[in-house]
């Protein structure tokens, strides 16, 4: 099956084995995390043998379920310090100024970089995780 067909069951709520892999996979890595830590879909993709795409995937069936919420972070092109956090992509304006190289940053310039990180429900994570396990 496609990764794309598998998406596609996965939000019309198909539950294949290779999802709920995936998603427990996931759950146990968010609580391996820190509290309050920024989950880069990326890294728990690499960390779990995953695509990112496949993270991602994840993180938003999470996000459903209330467990995780995304955000958009952008970044200095040069020093990678993070300039500013938007909860919705329409709301990042393009002119950010960094205070560790002193210049002025435009995402539609390409000199900063805007990057989707989650946060995690602790509450409704151990919920879930829960549940999990008593499935």
């Amino acid at each position: 099956m496609s990764l794309a067909t598998w998406f596609k069951r996965a939000i019309a709520g198909g539950a294949s084995p290779r999802l709920q892999a995936l998603l427990v996979d996931v759950v146990a890595y968010l609580e391996s995390r820190p509290t309050n830590e920024e989950i880069v879909p990326k890294i728990v993709g690499k960390v779990i043998g995953e695509s990112e795409l496949a993270a991602m995937t994840a993180l938003s069936m999470l996000e459903r379920r209330g467990i995780t919420r995304h955000h958009f972070g952008v970044y200095c092109g040069k020093t990678e310090v993070p300039l500013d956090t938007f909860d919705d992509l329409s709301d990042v304006r393009d002119g950010f100024d960094c205070k560790i190289c002193d210049k002025r940053h435009s995402p539609s310039e390409g000199t900063c970089k805007v990057e989707v990180y989650y946060t995690v429900d602790r509450d409704s994570l151990g919920t879930f995780a829960a549940r999990r396990s008593a499935a």
